[in-house]
């Protein structure tokens, strides 16, 4: 069931469980069955904040992680994507311009689905693994900047273009260009989290 609704063969599935298992997040009993912990809401967000030991004063030290691991997925995304994973950034990329156009609020979900796509296009498990666990903060951080429409709003609409130039580098397979237009759109990113 798990592998229809998620579109992944069985090893695929077999290694997230894994993960899910080495974090606490799932729970295998022999002859029984694999079952969620009986984590809350709250517990599970402290294993993910443990596991980044991520604080607020530490923001700085979370954009550089991210923006390091962001430029290498790029550039790794342009060297190893397949075709049919560029029409999936393409169709991610078009419904962010469409939130954006209808003032949408799910324009923050796509962005970060973006980068979250890129990752695993970069086919380093590592890599998108890693970004993966940081995107819970990057969601709580950006909330806080939520409260600023204009600002976001604004940001958005140079995020298009940004990611049209980062998809585009992806696409023409020039990995260089990949790793340079996610840099600047990292760094004008962290602008937008030190105002």
């Amino acid at each position: 069931m798990l592998q229809k609704r998620f579109q992944v063969s069985r090893n695929q599935l077999r290694n997230a469980l894994g993960k899910l298992e080495f974090y606490g997040v799932l729970k295998r009993i022999p002859q029984s069955g694999t079952y969620v912990a009986k984590l809350g809401v709250h517990s599970l967000e402290g294993l993910i904040s443990n596991i980044l030991k991520i604080e607020d004063v530490d923001l700085l030290s979370l954009i550089d992680t991210r923006t390091i691991l962001e430029i290498h997925c790029a550039e790794l995304a342009a060297k190893n994507i397949k075709e049919e994973e560029i029409k999936i950034l393409i169709e991610i990329h078009e419904s962010l311009k469409d939130c954006v156009c209808k003032m949408n609020s799910r324009g923050l979900d796509d962005d970060i689905y973006f980068h979250l796509k890129i990752a695993e296009f970069s086919h380093s498990s590592v890599l998108s693994s890693l970004i993966t666990l940081i995107v819970p903060e990057i969601i709580r951080i950006s909330e806080k900047i939520d409260s600023k429409k204009t600002q976001l709003k604004k940001r958005l609409n140079i995020t298009i273009e940004e990611h049209e130039l980062i998809l585009n580098a992806i696409k023409n397979r020039d990995s260089k260009k990949a790793a340079k237009m996610m840099e600047i759109h990292m760094k004008e990113t962290e602008k937008m989290f030190n105002n």
